[in-house]
């Protein structure tokens, strides 16, 4: 998964942290540092080093999974840049962009298109721990990331971002294109 950053940050390399500028593109190689703090991501630049970010100064831009749909394999070469069909690209959403225009498919016009998935509170939640949501019934929750089925990874409005219990949100009630994102 790939994030922009929305502000430059002044990390300290010393204790693991990477240093980045606003606007510059990073791989996320985990949601959470240690398994449990959400606020603190692992990332890499486009110059390879490593480090931990603060999950607050990214926006993620993750590509969605929808049934019916015919998967490519993306390829990543030695010197890092990432292909389909030999298209070569310095990231992934680079090769996302080009494949919005031009064809993945070889037999016929398959296009890319990205959609922000939003779901809605059923009722209140409380979270217990620091990694949790809490939020109202009838809140918007963008879904940033579903690796468990049980819990989900999402973001409130105000930026407040963590896990939150996928049976007490109301599952795809609106699909939005993400130049119409309200978050």
């Amino acid at each position: 998964m790939e994030a922009f950053a929305l502000y430059p940050f002044t990390g300290n390399p010393s204790e693991g942290e990477l240093i980045f500028d606003k606007g510059d593109a990073l791989k996320i190689l985990s949601m959470s540092h240690d398994g449990h703090d959400y606020n603190w991501m692992i990332a890499e630049c486009r110059r390879g080093k490593q480090g931990l970010i603060p999950a607050g100064y990214v926006r993620l831009n993750q590509c969605k999974e929808f049934p019916g749909i015919q998967h490519y394999k993306i390829k990543r070469d030695t010197s890092g840049r990432y292909d389909i069909w030999g298209y070569k690209c310095e990231t992934v959403n680079e090769l996302v962009e080009f494949y919005r225009h031009n064809s993945v498919s070889k037999t016929k016009l398959v296009c890319l298109k990205e959609i922000n998935e939003m779901v809605q509170a059923k009722f209140n939640f409380t979270g217990k721990e620091n990694d949790e949501l809490s939020f109202m019934r009838t809140e918007w929750i963008k879904v940033l990331s579903k690796e468990n089925p049980n819990w989900w990874f999402g973001q409130k409005q105000g930026g407040q971002r963590g896990l939150f219990p996928t049976n007490h949100v109301r599952e795809n009630p609106i699909i939005m294109h993400e130049t119409s994102d309200p978050l």
